[in-house]
C-alpha cells in the first residue's frame, strides 16, 4: 500500500492528488490512502472522483497542520506524517513537498520505511542569494536525501539536469526527474472574453493564479505605470485569482493610479480552471514576472496548451524551461523596462508545444507510481 501525504490543500496540491488519484485507478495493483488537511474537502468539488474501493482518506483535523515559524512547522507536519506511517505501515510513503518536513523526517521516520517525496526549490540555482545557514542546510539536507537508507526516491520537479547532478556529487541514485504535469482544460462551454469584456483589439496580457510577491504582480502594475498612457491604452492586463493578503493594500493602491492608463481587469477571487482556460484561449501572451525564479511554474503548462507565448525572466529554472521549451519570451530583468520591451515582442514569439508530451499527467504518474 501507497500512502500520499499532502500537508496543504492550496496551490498546486489539489490538481498533484487527483492527478495521482486518478493514476491509481487505473493500476489495479496499487492500493492507497490520501492523507490530506481536512480544508481540502472544500476543493473536492473541482473534480471527478472515480469510485475506486483500493482507495481510502485520511482527513487530518487543520489545527494538526498549523503554520508557524519554519522549524516548528515542519516538526508538526513531520509528526504527522510518522504517526500515519505507524498507523497504516505502508510499502512507502510519497510526501508532495519533502523540504516542509525536514530536517526532523531524517531521523523521526519510523524504522525501514520508504519514503519517497517531491523537492521544488533547486538550490543551486539560487545559492549566491542564500544565507550562510541556508547554504548550510540545503547541503546538509540533500546529503541525507542521498545518504540515507528511508529516503527511496527523491524527485527534483521539472529538472532532470539537477538530479544527474545531486546523484553525481553525493554517488547515489535516489534523485529522479519528475516532470510539472499541466493540467488539461476541458472547456465545455466557450466564451468570447475580448467581446463579454468590450476589449476590441487591444492585446490582452494575462496573469493568472495565486498572485503575490515572489509571482513578480506588482512589477506589472508598475510597468503600466511607467508606460507612455498611449502605449499603455493598446493593452487589457488581466489578473486572475486571489491575491495574497501580504501585498492586497499596495496592489489595490497602484491598481488605482494604474486603472487611467490601460485597461485592467481584476478577478480576486478563486478562478475555476473553465474560467483560467477561457482568458487563456482569450489572451495574447501571459505575463509571468517572477522575482524568484528558482521554481517551476504550473503556468507555463496552460501556456503550451493553448500555444500562447510566455514572458518570463531568464534567470533560474524558469527561465531555462522557457527556453528548452521553445515557449515565449524572456526578459533579462523584471524592471518596468523589460516588461515594456517584451510585451512588443509577442508578435515575434515562436511557440513549440513539445513541452506538452513530457509534462502530462500520465508521465507525471509513471514518474511516481510505477
Amino acid at each position: 500500500m501507497k500512502l500520499i501525504y499532502a500537508h496543504s490543500s492550496t496551490g498546486h496540491y489539489p490538481e498533484y492528488i487527483h492527478h495521482l488519484y486518478t493514476g491509481i485507478c487505473k493500476r489495479e495493483n496499487i492500493r492507497a490512502i490520501f492523507v490530506v488537511p481536512a480544508a481540502f474537502r472544500q476543493k473536492m468539488a473541482m473534480f471527478e472522483w472515480p469510485v475506486c474501493d483500493r482507495i481510502q482518506w485520511d482527513f487530518v483535523p487543520d489545527e494538526e497542520l498549523p503554520w508557524s515559524a519554519w522549524y516548528k512547522r515542519n516538526f508538526q507536519f513531520c509528526r504527522v506524517l510518522c504517526r500515519k506511517i505507524r498507523q497504516y505501515h505502508p510499502d512507502e510513503s510519497i510526501v508532495l513537498n519533502l523540504e516542509m518536513l525536514m530536517p526532523f523526517l531524517a531521523w523521526m521516520a519510523p524504522r525501514r520505511t520508504k519514503i519517497s517525496g517531491i523537492l521544488y526549490e533547486i538550490y543551486p540555482y539560487r545559492w549566491n542569494s542564500l544565507s550562510s545557514w541556508r547554504k548550510m542546510a540545503a547541503v546538509v539536507w540533500h546529503r541525507l536525501y542521498a545518504k540515507l537508507s528511508q529516503f527511496h526516491h527523491v524527485f527534483t520537479l521539472n529538472d532532470k539536469s539537477a538530479a544527474n547532478f545531486f546523484n553525481h556529487r553525493w554517488h547515489t541514485d535516489h534523485f529522479r526527474f519528475l516532470p510539472d504535469p499541466f493540467n488539461p482544460i476541458r472547456i465545455t462551454a466557450p466564451e468570447d472574453f475580448r467581446q463579454k469584456y468590450a476589449l476590441g483589439d487591444k492585446k490582452i496580457i494575462l496573469h493568472f493564479g495565486s498572485m503575490g510577491r515572489k509571482k513578480g504582480t506588482l512589477e506589472i502594475l508598475k510597468a503600466i505605470l511607467a508606460m507612455p498612457k498611449e502605449e499603455a491604452s493598446r493593452y487589457a492586463f488581466v489578473f486572475a485569482g486571489v491575491v495574497q493578503p501580504v501585498i492586497r493594500d499596495e496592489f489595490y493602491q497602484l491598481y488605482e493610479k494604474a486603472k487611467s492608463a490601460a485597461k485592467i481587469l481584476v478577478f480576486d477571487e478563486f478562478c475555476s480552471y473553465e474560467f483560467i482556460g477561457n482568458w487563456c484561449a482569450a489572451c495574447d501572451a501571459i505575463l509571468l514576472p517572477y522575482l524568484e525564479t528558482y521554481n517551476s511554474s504550473g503556468c507555463i503548462g496552460y501556456a503550451a496548451q493553448f500555444g500562447k507565448p510566455v514572458i518570463a525572466p531568464r534567470s533560474g529554472l524558469l527561465g531555462k524551461l522557457v527556453r528548452k521549451n521553445c515557449l515565449g519570451i524572456l526578459m533579462n530583468d523584471v524592471s518596468s523596462e523589460s516588461i515594456r520591451c517584451a510585451l512588443g515582442e509577442i508578435e515575434k514569439a515562436k511557440i513549440s508545444r513539445d513541452y506538452l508530451s513530457t509534462n502530462s499527467v500520465e508521465n507525471f504518474c509513471h514518474h511516481i507510481l510505477d
